[in-house]
């Protein structure tokens, strides 16, 4: 197979930005096509894809100083937050609606055992190191996603009770107000996140598709500095724990961020219940 002349990031950078006020992210993607990887033109950096540096620069202040320490700002006034985020307006007027509504979030019981994130953790650094995992651009933020997917029968068969436990919570905060009854649902969707300074440092307040959604902790807190996982509920900013094994589920309608990675790496699974 034939190989494509290198380009530098910065021609990259250049194209994207001028494709996307010419046309979107569709033209973005289109100018993409005839680039190298994302993954590929970080080989050697020490500082992130500039294509992150493209969103974040669009980002009003206030978002910026969150998700540079969200812990120093969850007295912040969360309507003013969504309404300076960039977000298309839809996602915006979701948001804002889950602010006041009931039993957006759950407690997932049983943790996901040490072992099992450590597997879990191999499993993804292994098929992103060796450039088996495409990196397509994420549709947040248009950086690199830095992501692999992982069967979800795989994740079962490794962790069982804490499978089972996380697949009750995500199906509890989609219950139909009107009869309690679960909403029609596909077999969750699960991928691994690798963030660092110099791969995926963060990613922007969003809301998802799927009907809920999960992170865990694949790495314990003191792994990384920052990448804080910031979400919106119950009328306030709220953060959720950094333990080991420990998980997070929110419907697809509460918005959420990673803050700025600092040091080390963090990963995480996130499932996707639809």
């Amino acid at each position: 197979m034939a190989s494509r002349k290198p380009v530098s990031s910065q021609v990259v950078v250049v194209v994207l930005a001028l494709a996307t006020l010419a046309g979107g992210p569709k033209m973005m993607a289109a100018a993409l096509s005839s680039a190298p990887s994302p993954t590929t033109l970080l080989g050697g950096s020490n500082t992130a894809h500039p294509l992150f540096g493209l969103a974040h620069d669009r980002s009003p202040k206030l978002v910026k100083r969150v998700l540079a320490a969200p812990e120093a700002h969850l007295h912040t006034d969360v309507r003013t937050l969504l309404a300076q985020t960039p977000m298309p307006r839809r996602d915006r007027r979701r948001a804002l609606g889950a602010l006041a509504a009931p039993q957006t979030t759950a407690v997932v019981p049983t943790p996901f055992p040490a072992h099992v994130c450590e597997a879990l953790r191999a499993y993804a650094a292994e098929r992103l190191l060796s450039h088996e995992a495409p990196q397509d651009l994420d549709s947040v933020d248009g950086g690199p996603s830095f992501q692999v997917d992982v069967p979800w029968s795989r994740v079962q068969g490794e962790a069982p009770d804490a499978a089972d436990g996380l697949l009750d919570a995500l199906k509890s905060v989609c219950l139909d107000n009107s009869d309690k009854r679960p909403k029609a649902a596909k077999e969750p969707v699960a991928f691994v996140r690798r963030y660092s300074p110099v791969t995926r440092p963060r990613l922007p307040f969003h809301t998802d598709a799927a009907l809920a959604s999960a992170s865990v902790n694949l790495v314990g807190e003191d792994a990384y500095e920052g990448g804080a996982l910031a979400y919106c509920a119950d009328g306030r900013l709220n953060l959720a724990s950094k333990t080991l094994g420990a998980a997070v589920v929110h419907r697809g309608d509460v918005a959420h961020a990673v803050a700025d990675v600092t040091r080390g790496e963090r990963w995480a699974l996130v499932v996707f219940f639809s």
